[in-house]
């Protein structure tokens, strides 16, 4: 059974770095930090969340910018996350962490956030060139996961990235990343479509091919018990509707947004980030 998640009215991303990004990975440039409310002091957050809260937000993603060695300025954030999680008793806090050490993770989890989406990637193109992490490897990727996993918030959700510049130079990297989180099992996985962006150097860098993602799509639906398609996945011409058929025909247990066709197939909507794990899901219904 799939489910439509459509975190518009009740998840809200919050930038605590504003529109400002040392990283500028190679299909944002910072382009979609745009679209996050920015709070880029402790007091900003807190005033942002009681704000969206008293409208009926239930859910807050904390993300922006990162610097250039993948790393969200989160730490001085954290003590005001702690106070509203223990004010507000009903919201879901999620974090897009980045790379974080041992003891951020432990500060992570102490502050009582809930979520870590995480982007994981084994391609050194995806990592080096796409995501402008010149001295990172696979392997330090791999390591921060499982300290996470080890040591960080209750729930560490997995993201991957299907993207062509993979698909070309490293093809069976992408399935040694399922290989590698199926050990871990994740309570769910969520995969994106990677998207060229208008006024970015990803323009002119194509889409994954259909055959492609039908393959690591078939792929993780084997491998994992629940699996999402994500909200980063193009929109152009007829490939939204062949990438979400795909996904509605192997039987994702959650599309984020399902093209209006496939609207029939679909048994319930969420108002939720895809993230949120079932047992917390009764706060966006």
């Amino acid at each position: 059974m799939t489910w439509a998640f459509n975190p518009k009215r009740k998840f809200l991303p919050i930038s605590i770095t504003g529109h400002k990004c040392e990283l500028l990975c190679r299909y944002c440039m910072g382009k979609y930090l745009r679209g996050m409310v920015p709070a880029t002091t402790p007091k900003a957050l807190y005033d942002a969340i009681k704000h969206y809260y008293k409208r009926g937000v239930k859910g807050f993603l904390i993300s922006g910018g990162f610097n250039r060695n993948g790393i969200l300025p989160i730490e001085s954030f954290l003590g005001i996350i702690k106070d509203i999680k223990r004010e507000l008793r009903d919201i879901i806090i999620s974090v897009h962490s980045g790379f974080v050490d041992k003891d951020l993770a432990i500060k992570l989890r102490e502050s009582g956030v809930d979520i870590i989406d995480f982007e994981f990637s084994l391609s050194k193109v995806y990592i080096q060139y796409v995501k402008n992490l010149r001295s990172k490897s696979p392997s330090d990727v791999y390591r921060i996961y499982e300290l996470l996993n080890k040591h960080g918030p209750p729930y560490i959700v997995p993201h991957i990235v299907i993207n062509p510049l993979t698909e070309k130079h490293e093809p069976e990297a992408i399935f040694n990343e399922l290989s590698c989180l199926a050990d871990f099992h994740p309570y769910i996985l969520v995969l994106l479509v990677y998207m060229p962006t208008p006024n970015t150097p990803s323009y002119y860098d194509g889409t994954p091919s259909i055959n492609y993602v039908y393959e690591v799509f078939r792929c993780a639906r084997r491998s994992f018990k629940t699996v999402s398609l994500g909200c980063m996945r193009p929109r152009m011409g007829n490939y939204r509707f062949m990438i979400d058929r795909i996904a509605l025909n192997l039987g994702f247990n959650r599309i984020v947004n399902p093209h209006r066709k496939l609207l029939k197939h679909i048994k319930k909507v969420v108002y939720s980030c895809c993230s949120v794990p079932a047992e917390l899901l009764h706060l966006f219904i």
